[in-house]
């Protein structure tokens, strides 16, 4: 949760001159010992008072917990630091002409909702990018370039060490220049659609990776199908299958190639592949999942509100996420945080559980920011790293 507050610093010293009791009033002892070595004192008060306020509302609090002194500003080699009760809470404090500015930033409500003790272990210091798995992307189309930027940008976000991004000739070049990090590699054909060269290719690659994600802004090509298939019957790794790559499965035999594949479909998608009636996914998300799952041997993320991840023996409803994130593209960022903890060996149930709290944890962020309906799927790509630092601090 994020918090924000502004104070005069000359209505600060107005305060003061009528009140000299405001101070012990507000301030912990600890805090006006700071104060008190401070040249400035009246722009520190005006900053510590301002920070204390946007705590106040980053937490939904109120007053008394500042009349209390639950609230403390402490500075470690000068840089402030908020805590309510004993818990962290990260502040800044700047300065403007008469007014001091300040931000808090609180996870402690996010991390409420982590009741699942999701943990990232700490990276180790003697390591390189391929200790971090290697993730390859096959998407994007005509017009659908944001598609494969967004996924692929996505998982280096979630941390793994490389990322290759197969796409097709038409939009090579503009991804070479939309992206920085990423590995493209050109697919010669205007859009994905099967042929022994296209395969070919596409083989070559995929013998470097650990995962593949398939399927963000493909489109309809000839016989995306049998791509598929093919692949599926190639690579041993995990295989997450999203959007296109859903849409193009004619039959789940598919699904008997490869134990590791991962599906993501919406309830629309999830309709088409699973031939049961929309209306019923809709009221029985729980009982639907579980049907497809007796005669299919994969693992689940069926999106919505509370995304169901699911596997023959395991459910996980996800409490993290909000209507904001409905929005264009925001299964590709999730397509992208799933593949690149599947690249890292992280079992396909256990990497779809993470990777879709962290995209509902990063959208909640991204919320606090910019509110629900102003949020596009660039906030909630840009807030993955602060929601994967959360947990890893948890």
């Amino acid at each position: 949760m994020i918090g924000n507050d502004i104070v005069s610093i000359n209505k600060i010293k107005s305060v003061l001159d009528k009140n000299p009791k405001f101070l012990n009033r507000i301030f912990t002892n600890d805090e006006i010992n700071y104060i008190n070595k401070k040249t400035n004192k009246i722009q520190t008060i005006a900053g510590m008072f301002a920070a204390k306020e946007a705590i106040v509302k980053a937490l939904k609090l109120n007053i008394r917990d500042i009349l209390k002194k639950n609230i403390e500003i402490r500075h470690e080699n000068s840089s402030p630091e908020g805590f309510y009760k004993g818990q962290k809470i990260e502040v800044s404090i700047s300065h403007q002409g008469d007014y001091a500015i300040a931000t808090a930033f609180s996870n402690i409500e996010l991390k409420r909702q982590n009741n699942m003790n999701f943990k990232i272990e700490k990276r180790n210091r003697n390591t390189h990018k391929g200790d971090y798995g290697k993730v390859l992307i096959i998407a994007g189309s005509n017009g659908m370039t944001g598609a494969a930027f967004l996924s692929s940008t996505a998982a280096l976000r979630s941390g793994v060490g490389l990322c290759y991004l197969d796409v097709p000739k038409s939009i090579s070049k503009i991804l070479q220049i939309k992206t920085t990090e990423v590995i493209v590699e050109e697919i010669d054909c205007e859009n994905f659609t099967f042929s022994q060269k296209v395969l070919d290719s596409i083989k070559k690659n995929i013998q470097k990776a650990d995962s593949i994600a398939i399927g963000p802004g493909i489109g309809k090509g000839n016989e995306i199908y049998k791509l598929l298939y093919e692949i599926a019957k190639n690579f041993r790794g995990s295989i997450l299958i999203d959007a296109d790559a859903i849409n193009a499965i004619k039959n789940t035999e598919i699904f008997k190639l490869n134990k590791n594949i991962v599906l993501t479909p919406h309830e629309m998608e999830f309709s088409r592949i699973s031939g049961m009636d929309i209306n019923f996914i809709k009221n029985n998300r729980e009982e639907a999942v579980k049907i497809f799952l007796k005669k299919n041997d994969v693992t689940i993320v069926l999106k919505g509100n509370k995304t169901i991840v699911a596997n023959k023996n395991e459910i996980y409803f996800n409490s993290s996420g909000n209507p904001g994130m409905a929005t264009a593209g925001s299964g590709d960022v999730l397509t992208g945080i799933i593949s690149a903890f599947l690249a890292r060996k992280i079992n396909p149930f256990e990497s779809s559980k993470l990777g879709v709290f962290i995209h509902g944890l990063a959208g909640d962020i991204a919320k606090e920011k910019y509110g629900e309906e102003g949020m596009i799927a660039t906030d909630i790509l840009d807030n993955i790293p602060f929601a994967i630092k959360m947990i890893k601090e948890e």
